[in-house]
Parts: structure tokens; sequence; C-alpha cells
């Protein structure tokens, strides 16, 4: 009787971790995928934020030259 239950148990773990295996590289495959594109879209960020930074400085330079007094 209790062989019987043990043989069930470890049936039962077979059979779910055959089912989460069988899942496993289409998951992982998903998952560099939306990697992939979180990096694409961090570096377009990033190159936004450089521009937006070289913006900045070139209008407080231009303020600057423009504040300066007249001699």
């Amino acid at each position: 009787m209790i062989l019987a239950r043990i043989t069930a148990i470890l049936i039962n773990y077979e059979n779910y971790f055959n089912v989460v295996l069988n899942a496993a590289p289409q998951i992982i495959y998903q998952g560099q995928n939306n990697l992939y594109h979180v990096r694409q879209r961090y570096q377009l960020l990033q190159l936004q934020v450089t521009k937006i930074k070289q913006l900045i400085w070139l209008l407080n330079w231009s303020y600057q030259i423009w504040r300066r007094p007249q001699t």
C-alpha cells in the first residue's frame, strides 16, 4: 500500500517536471527576446538623454554668452 502511494507520488512528480521542462526552452527563448528588446529601448533612451544633455549645455552656454557684459 505505501509502496503504491510512493510510486504514484513519484509518477506525478515525473509528469509535472516533464511538462515544466518541455515548456522551458520556449520560456527561455521568450525571455531572451524580451531582454533583447529592452536593451534596444534602453540604448535608444541613453542616446536621447545624451542629446538632451548636449542641448541643455548648449542653451546654458548661449545664455552665458548673451549675459556677458559688452565692453
